[in-house]
């Protein structure tokens, strides 16, 4: 019986994970820290890893280079599982030596399952390339309703627990009080990461993961922390509540598809932009003025529309009264990009029907997560 080793920091998914893979036919062991996975590779003769990336002690990229400049592993197959948001951190494990990667935002225990019986019987894997992006849509296997409803009850507890450490963050005063406090906000973070697409809800999934990429951005340089950030990771932490409090609320259709208007004269704030929903695995169409925006809008349905605000001629506040007039698109979401922030211009915003405003410079991360959240808004609907 093949021998395989679940190196996995949180409780519920490594049971989900572990559960299906012995129910295929798998002997499987757990380790609770990327240090004792360490160990126990070298102690025992496992015949394949899966292994999460993001652990405590010792993280899984620094595992995997270790384990593959090592001889004896060079042939071990090693699953891992992964932000598709971190790009970086996706091309280093394929540049380590992952087998396959696979994104935790896409990939349930059934589709992992999967591709441990493809390497098994010598079938040629999926790219790790194409694994690592989102999925358009979930696999379709039944959830452990059980296990469902004890993620809910946890996700309750971290969205508070989260709003909590949110609040001490506001607060901070230096750079190494905000990494303390990030590195409080990651956790329960990641485990609503984790737990969200194992257990099949897909909503609370693609967001907690873009919240998970974000937090471990800011992390790594938190003075890029500024008021339009805190505002976003309280809009997406309240989001999650929000779904966990209505679990009947199901994803109706894929976020991906949306379409989505970028309203701007300068050119290079355009590509920012589009690069910047492109981050969360959404496209955007562009056009350099209001005018233009206006004539699409008038026979185009949009999903969502990002402007500037000052531009030649009409600006984003007088564009965005205008397209509240039009029926195909009177109650799309209009977010501002802009480096007006005030209190007189936020006024405006909501006066003139915006939905919100992010300050310019903005992390391509953070307007991301603000379109993904307004996309799924109008794409939740109840289950029957």
């Amino acid at each position: 019986m093949n021998k395989i080793l679940l190196v996995e920091d949180d409780p519920l998914v490594s049971t989900l994970y572990s559960n299906k893979l012995a129910a295929a036919g798998y002997n499987v062991e757990i380790a609770v820290n990327g240090q004792e996975g360490f160990y126990r590779i070298h102690e025992q003769n496992f015949t394949a890893v899966v292994l999460d990336l993001m652990l405590p002690e010792m993280n899984g990229l620094n595992i995997l280079r270790k384990i593959r400049a090592q001889k004896q592993f060079h042939a071990l197959p090693i699953f891992v599982l992964t932000n598709a948001y971190l790009g970086e951190t996706i091309a280093h494990a394929r540049e380590a030596g992952a087998t396959e990667v696979f994104s935790k935002a896409a990939t349930t225990p059934r589709l992992l399952v999967d591709a441990v019986h493809r390497y098994f019987s010598g079938v040629s894997p999926v790219s790790s390339r194409a694994a690592a992006k989102p999925a358009k849509s979930a696999a379709t296997e039944e959830p452990d309703g059980s296990l469902t409803d004890k993620f809910l009850a946890q996700t309750s507890d971290a969205v508070s627990l989260s709003r909590r450490v949110l609040q001490n963050l506001a607060k901070a005063t230096n750079d190494s009080i905000r990494i303390t406090f990030l590195r409080d906000l990651y956790r329960p973070v990641h485990g609503m990461a984790s737990g969200a697409a194992a257990t099949d809800l897909q909503s609370v999934s693609r967001i907690s993961a873009a919240l998970e990429a974000l937090v471990s951005q800011l992390e790594a340089n938190p003075r890029q922390l500024n008021a339009s950030l805190l505002r976003t990771l309280a809009s997406a932490i309240d989001f999650i509540g929000s779904i966990c409090a209505a679990p009947r609320l199901s994803l109706q259709r894929d976020p991906s598809t949306a379409r989505i208007l970028v309203v701007d004269d300068d050119p290079i704030s355009r590509r920012a932009v589009t690069h910047a929903l492109e981050t969360t695995n959404l496209k955007g169409t562009s056009v350099e003025s209001p005018d233009a925006a206006l004539g699409l809008m008038k026979t185009t349905s949009f999903d969502l529309v990002i402007s500037d605000v000052n531009m030649p001629g009409m600006d984003g506040f007088e564009m965005c009264k205008s397209l509240r007039t039009l029926p195909e698109n009177a109650s799309t979401p209009v977010v501002f990009v802009t480096s007006l922030t005030d209190f007189e211009s936020r006024a405006k915003s909501t006066l003139s029907g915006g939905s919100d405003l992010i300050a310019k410079p903005f992390l391509p991360l953070e307007l991301g997560l603000k379109a993904l959240m307004l996309v799924l808004k109008s794409r939740l609907e109840v289950s029957r």
